[in-house]
């Protein structure tokens, strides 16, 4: 049925009597041009006699009207509705989004617009999981990664823009924004969003708390997370190897064993599985099981290094150098630049006592990497084992200096300087790790023995107290503590009976076979003025002493003998004064991955 435009309409007499009407009607395709009706004058005057009908009609063509301009987009919504049945490439869901994208700018009515949004925001998540499977398919993800999760957010931003309430969106951002180089703060409140959310189905769900866990600082937190996600869907891979791997990052290997297992069993193919399982029989003592499960990896990932070095790694701990280094030789025919296989081999080559080659792989690994952190450190270690503390320590004086609040290596190079005979500066270096922790019983120990080898006899006192309230059962403390006490050359320092609890105690928890420690126990004797007692165990301290420690043991004894005590002021040459010794690399120790 055709509605008339509008009331007024131009007419011309026709030599017949009729009237020709230029009537513009609301289905005209071709507004220029107007269609012509013929009616009769009867019929004209229907319409001026008629007030109220004309009236109707013009209500009922401007709804019309304002109808088809409210929903001059439902064409294009119609073609995305019919596209988004059969879209499945990136092409596809691009066709569809643009069509959507017209619709909307040129107009829907209310119910109209909802659907198209809905359609909009699920064709731009499709549209952002196609992109991401280039991120997390199995293998190696694609190298233009970043460049993919950049342009899966564009989409997923624009998607909860649309569909703030949709669980797909918040779980893919959680999940990009993961990754190195995200935002972890935007990953947990994406995360937060599908967790808090109600009614979303228990395998999104889980998938939610499985990604949060790996956000999570608290250990306790994490393991909640991950157990929380299994109990919602037991066979969710993704969970319960997660909670294998923290199992086994928290030295828990049994527990790790249990869920690496059970992952197995749900992709019996994953390589990363198996090694990691390996990974966790070995450490749990089960060598033989690791050995078959990282033969599995390796038939079911032939061609990747990294069921090799795993391999290599049991091998090493079974004191088998040749077939670690035959596993290595082949990981690194696979990846010659694999610097994590270079420096595990360079370690065997160090257990298997060849330095020069050792020293030849972390060389070759700093080649690749200059300044590599873990590298120099290796390098430092090496060095000191062959005599060479001064290049050692200048290698860790960089690794100090790129990583100044790193304590471990601040210990390190403390225990260089002390090995090179320069008490002074290793107590310098204690005194910095102690600033930092107070509590720090190694630190105080070490600066003890630091303070003792130059004669500062009542500040190792102090610092060898300090420690055994943080260590009441190292031998060590216990000993150099009692030794102290009962051999000073300061009267005010020597406590004889005190020295006799604590050698005593020292002997207990080392089976009494120490030999340095024997003789601790008799120089304490004898300052308390028991010269039998300690004849009788400075003998026995001979006997199953070190070769490098029989001649000061025999002279003790020969003192004890004639009744005197023993009294000792170590005062050895110091070198504090020499500059450290600079290897030709001094690029600055880079901390990426250390």
């Amino acid at each position: 049925m055709a509605f008339f435009a509008n009331s007024r309409h131009n007419t011309r007499k026709l030599p017949d009597g009729h009237t020709l009407a230029a009537v513009p009607l609301g289905d005209c395709r071709d507004d220029r041009q107007p269609s012509w009706m013929i009616f009769s004058k009867e019929t004209l005057a229907m319409f001026s006699v008629s007030a109220f009908r004309v009236s109707l009609i013009m209500a009922l063509l401007l709804a019309a009207t304002a109808a088809r301009a409210e929903n001059q987009g439902l064409d294009d919504l119609d073609q995305a509705t019919e596209a988004k049945l059969t879209a499945n490439s990136f092409q596809d869901l691009t066709e569809v989004i643009r069509l959507l994208d017209g619709s909307l700018t040129k107009g829907l009515d209310e119910d109209n617009r909802q659907f198209a949004q809905s359609l909009l925001a699920a064709t731009l998540i499709q549209r952002a999981t196609l992109i991401s499977q280039a991120i997390f398919s199995p293998g190696r993800p694609d190298r233009r990664w970043p460049q993919f999760r950049q342009m899966a957010l564009v989409d997923l931003s624009r998607a909860v823009e649309v569909a703030p309430d949709s669980p797909q969106a918040h779980l893919l951002i959680g999940r990009l924004q993961i990754l190195p180089g995200g935002d972890r703060d935007q990953a947990r409140e994406a995360l937060d969003e599908v967790i808090t959310t109600e009614g979303v189905d228990p395998t999104t769900l889980a998938k939610a708390l499985t990604a949060r866990g790996g956000l999570q600082t608290d250990d306790a937190k994490r393991l909640a997370d991950y157990s929380q996600a299994i109990q919602l869907v037991p066979g969710d891979i993704e969970a319960v190897r997660a909670r294998g791997l923290f199992y086994l990052l928290t030295d828990k290997p049994e527990l790790a064993e249990a869920d690496l297992r059970r992952a197995v069993e749900l992709d019996s193919d994953h390589g990363p599985t198996l090694e990691a399982l390996g990974t966790a029989q070995m450490l749990a003592g089960k060598r033989e099981e690791a050995l078959e499960t990282f033969n599995q990896a390796i038939q079911h990932s032939p061609k990747s290094p990294a069921p090799y070095i795993q391999r290599a790694r049991l091998h090493a701990v079974n004191t088998d150098n040749e077939a670690a280094i035959n596993d290595l030789n082949q990981a690194l025919q696979l990846d010659p630049n694999g610097i994590g296989a270079l420096l595990l081999r360079a370690r065997v080559y160090y257990q298997a006592e060849k330095p020069a080659e050792a020293l030849h792989d972390v060389n070759e690994a700093l080649r690749l990497r200059p300044a590599y952190v873990p590298a120099l450190r290796l390098r430092a270690e090496l060095l000191a084992g062959a005599g060479k503390l001064g290049e050692a320590i200048a290698d860790m004086k960089r690794l100090t200096e790129a990583l100044p609040a790193n304590s471990e290596l601040l210990m390190q190079l403390g225990l260089f300087y002390s090995a090179n005979r320069q008490p002074k500066r290793a107590i310098e270096i204690f005194t910095a790790v102690l600033t930092e922790d107070q509590k720090h019983w190694l630190a105080l120990r070490y600066r003890a023995d630091a303070h003792l080898s130059i004669s500062e006899q009542a500040e190792a006192v102090a610092d060898y107290e300090a420690a055994l309230k943080l260590k009441p059962d190292d031998s060590g403390i216990l000993n150099n503590l009692a030794w102290l006490l009962c051999t000073s050359i300061e009267d005010e320092l020597r406590d004889g009976p005190r020295a006799i609890e604590l050698a005593l105690k020292a002997c207990e928890l080392t089976d009494y076979k120490q030999g340095h420690i024997l003789s601790t126990l008799a120089a304490a004797y004898a300052e308390a003025g028991n010269f039998e007692q300690a004849r009788e165990w400075s003998t026995k301290a001979v006997e199953i002493g070190d070769p490098d420690q029989l001649e000061q043991l025999k002279s003790e004894l020969e003192s004890y003998k004639a009744n005197r005590p023993w009294r000792e002021s170590q005062s050895p040459e110091s070198d504090d004064e020499q500059p450290d010794e600079l290897p030709v690399d001094t690029a600055p120790a880079q901390t990426v991955d250390s």
